[in-house]
């Protein structure tokens, strides 16, 4: 009898087996050690795998095919860097993926040779993209330097730097040097450093075309939308149709000639901003509001310096007298709600801000939450060339101008501004600090304005290739740095 039992439930099994597809188990790949290359890892992965790649440079362009998998690096941006060559976008989501197409800790950088997305290209899909460093990437005539979000992409950015990426070639004609949203796309934006992009029209973040973009928690600061008369929306411009939620962020630093912080235009295709407890640098009268379009200035909104503190991670930390600081910013505790309130969440994860922090001592933010990028608890990242001698607050004894033109074609014009006779260096990086040229090298330069023509060759005497450079300052009491485009 207890054979026969046995015999039967053995019938039953296969049976079951036989009518039923059993799901296969979710296994993680390794690059390079099972696979060559992060796309050859990404062709073998099946729904549900991770491809983890170890440290090193992947000279490569890679694309997820629609792919539901996590590909992720083992180390950290910081030691994990994936170079496309300035041929193509870094990344592409291009075949409908869902927020469980993961990208997770990598530096993307040199993206370029499209139009659109030297970074990241979202077209039809919307992936998760978390704690990266996208930067020096490049839409030579188009739109999304950093990231491109088309045909209605709805991607989740979360504790990104995006920072140093250029949209448009020379003349600057791009929209969105960090990020650019159009055609019914609506990305959001969590946690996030946007820093030092550039563009015509939305030096951080463009918006239009009927997208719309929440806005939580992000840091904008430095970024240019110049170039044109037209120009506008040194931080963010939404128009066309579009609009925006900005809340807990930060805007300051930033430049243009229409709107240095925030744009809302145009005046045939309106737009619309509804912005609350959040720091703006000049306050409401820094924001250009065309005709017909809305601004929601709500509660919680002022205009103090944010007294950025240096960390061992940079320049984005926020002043903290528990944490060593003389005072406290005006940021802390200046949100809308309790920091363990504030959330994202993503195909197989979440994270709450008290889980992160702005205080250069990484205790993590808790009670009422603390405004903008919180860079302590995910992977840090200070461009080259930027140092300490540009912390806000100090004397300002020498300007370096944005060069001109910039993206250039074979020679630029660099202008600045020294307050004390004295030496004066000036210097042409590569992005890995290596020198190319010496521009200038001086005991003693006069006071006032001052300009230098690099006509795009290194100290050999030999053309450089195209790219992104840094060309830096150094004074007695100063140290600036800034980036310049090359096209040849």
């Amino acid at each position: 009898m207890l054979r026969r039992t046995a015999s039967l439930m053995i019938c039953c099994l296969v049976f079951w087996a036989l009518g039923h597809v059993v799901p296969a188990l979710a296994v993680t790949l390794w690059v390079p050690d099972d696979h060559a290359s992060i796309q050859l890892g990404i062709d073998a992965a099946s729904p549900g795998d991770t491809v983890m790649v170890s440290s090193g440079r992947y000279v490569e362009n890679i694309d997820f095919r629609g792919k539901q998998i996590v590909v992720k690096s083992h180390d950290g941006p910081l030691q994990t860097v994936i170079d496309g060559g300035m041929i193509s976008s870094v990344v592409r989501f291009r075949s409908g993926e869902g927020d469980q197409s993961i990208l997770e800790g990598f530096t993307l950088t040199k993206g370029g040779g499209v139009v659109n997305g030297g970074g990241i290209h979202c077209s039809s899909a919307s992936p998760t993209i978390l704690n990266n460093w996208i930067v020096w990437n490049l839409a030579g005539g188009g739109s999304g330097g950093g990231v491109c979000c088309d045909s209605s992409s709805a991607p989740t950015l979360y504790g990104n730097v995006i920072a140093c990426n250029t949209a448009g070639g020379i003349g600057g004609h791009g929209q969105g040097g960090g990020i650019v949203s159009y055609d019914s796309s609506s990305p959001f934006l969590h946690n996030n450093l946007i820093a030092w992009n550039q563009a015509s029209q939305g030096g951080g973040v463009c918006l239009y075309g009927s997208s719309s973009c929440r806005i939580e928690n992000c840091t904008f600061y430095g970024n240019s939308g110049s170039g044109q008369e037209s120009s506008g929306g040194g931080g963010l411009l939404c128009g066309h149709y579009s609009e925006a939620t900005v809340i807990n962020s930060i805007f300051w630093a930033n430049e243009s000639p229409r709107g240095p912080q925030l744009h809302v235009g145009s005046i045939a295709y309106p737009g619309s901003l509804t912005i609350s407890y959040s720091d703006v640098a000049g306050g409401e009268a820094a924001v250009f509001v065309d005709t017909n379009c809305v601004l929601d200035w709500g509660l919680g909104m002022f205009d103090a310096s944010p007294l950025f503190a240096w960390g061992n991670g940079g320049q984005f930390y926020l002043s903290h007298a528990a944490a060593g600081q003389e005072t406290d910013s005006p940021c802390i505790d200046a949100g809308s709600d309790l920091a363990s309130s504030i959330c994202a969440a993503w195909a197989g994860g979440s994270v709450c801000m008290n889980g992160r922090a702005v205080r250069t001592d990484h205790v993590c933010d808790s009670d009422q939450v603390d405004l903008g990028h919180h860079p302590a608890g995910i992977a840090e990242w200070q461009p080259a060339g930027v140092l300490e001698g540009s912390q806000e607050g100090r004397s300002e004894q020498a300007k370096l101008h944005r060069a001109h033109p910039n993206p250039g074609h074979s020679s630029a014009t660099i202008r600045f501004d020294v307050r004390v006779p004295g030496p004066v260096s000036l210097q042409v990086l590569d992005l890995n600090g290596r020198l190319v040229r010496n521009l200038l090298s001086s005991e003693r330069v006069r006071s006032g304005a001052q300009e230098v023509v690099w006509d795009g060759r290194d100290d050999l005497g030999h053309q450089v290739e195209s790219g992104v450079y840094l060309y830096r300052l150094r004074t007695r009491d100063s140290d600036k740095s800034n980036r310049i485009v090359l096209f040849r």
